[in-house]
């Protein structure tokens, strides 16, 4: 389990990061 959401939140800090860098 912890190593799913750790898996789930570096790819929402990924996301989160495209998003800042396109705008």
């Amino acid at each position: 389990v912890l190593s799913t959401k750790t898996k789930q939140l570096k790819e929402l800090v990924e996301v989160t990061e495209g998003d800042a860098m396109e705008e």
